[in-house]
């Protein structure tokens, strides 16, 4: 474009009406930019469908193990009945003793890796949708910056896809990285704070917890809570303990759970949550062993008038105390 105006400019100059070499100029440019703005748009859906594809792969994986799983747990318990059939009455007795131990944590596993394979696609699922977002907005550029931090999140996921639990330094890790990915829908209006009591700073790296059992309560508060509000937006995730409770607190200062329930009302197309479901179960099931129960309870923040600031939830999992007699 600017060679040819600079040559209609000159042949001008010397008394030559060639404006159409201008409009040429034109013609070329603009070709040459929706070729441009074309190869960009393909680039997207082709890394649109190549994730997609690896999502579908997962996910048949997942039905493969939780079928093994199945099939592995019919062949050990066979086998365990006919040797219990084969033993005397006595040790009989001591043996199912043995068994039951034995099914029992194997039946706590398998809990686990079953809750576990329903939480990967809920999350997924709810990403996809993000990429989607981008794509009907015609942001090219957001939805490829969220495909890079979406294949980091996902690399960190399938690290932990076969673990019952991880640290829980990995766990804020992870949240962290799914913050940025959900501040990018939200044009990064979210602040967001971690506070770590000195006590439990000092022996962090000795607090398990089951992978991505907070994203789900984040996941909540951005959605139902913070993304109807104007102005700046907080997440703050405190951590204390006691003697015989990792407290883990997160807070928002969202519309507040009446008014978010009221929305979800009035919707046309009503969506039935299952995170924080699958959370508690998962909660449950990774403390059985333990003499005190998971506690999950939410607290509705109000200001001086009365008026809804935000809502906080309390998750306090029990600690493991060798002292003390398991269930």
């Amino acid at each position: 474009f600017f060679v040819f105006s600079l040559i209609t400019q000159i042949l001008s100059f010397l008394g030559y009406d060639y404006r159409i070499i201008f409009y040429t100029g034109l013609i070329i440019e603009a070709v040459l930019f929706a070729l441009g703005l074309g190869a960009k748009q393909k680039q997207i859906m082709h890394d649109k469908n190549t994730i997609q594809m690896h999502l579908i792969a997962k996910q048949k994986q997942n039905l493969a193990l939780q079928r093994k799983i199945a099939e592995d747990l019919d062949r050990d318990i066979k086998k365990h009945t006919e040797e219990l059939l084969a033993i005397s009455k006595q040790k009989e007795i001591e043996h199912r003793k043995r068994l039951a131990l034995t099914y029992s944590q194997k039946a706590l596993d398998l809990r686990l890796k079953a809750l576990q394979t329903q939480m990967n696609p809920h999350f997924l699922f709810n990403s996809l949708n993000s990429i989607k977002h981008f794509i009907i907005k015609n942001k090219k550029e957001d939805a490829t910056f969220f495909l890079g931090k979406l294949s980091g999140l996902l690399r960190k996921i399938l690290d932990n896809s076969q673990l019952k639990q991880i640290r829980l330094t990995e766990e804020l890790q992870i949240m962290r990285l799914y913050l940025e990915l959900e501040n990018i829908r939200l044009n990064k209006e979210i602040r967001f704070k971690v506070i770590i009591a000195p006590e439990v700073q000092a022996t962090i790296d000795t607090y398990q917890l089951p992978p991505m059992v907070l994203q789900p309560f984040i996941e909540n508060a951005i959605w139902h809570g913070l993304a109807l509000v104007q102005g700046e937006k907080r997440i703050e995730i405190c951590i204390e303990k006691n003697e015989h409770y990792l407290m883990i607190s997160i807070r928002d200062n969202g519309i507040g759970r009446e008014r978010a329930q009221l929305i979800k009302e009035q919707r046309t197309i009503k969506k039935r949550s299952l995170g924080i479901a699958l959370t508690r179960q998962r909660l449950e099931a990774f403390t059985t062993s333990l003499k005190r129960d998971v506690r999950i309870f939410f607290e509705d923040l109000v200001d001086a008038t009365g008026a809804a600031k935000g809502t906080k939830v309390h998750i306090h999992i029990p600690i493991y105390n060798p002292s003390e007699n398991t269930r």
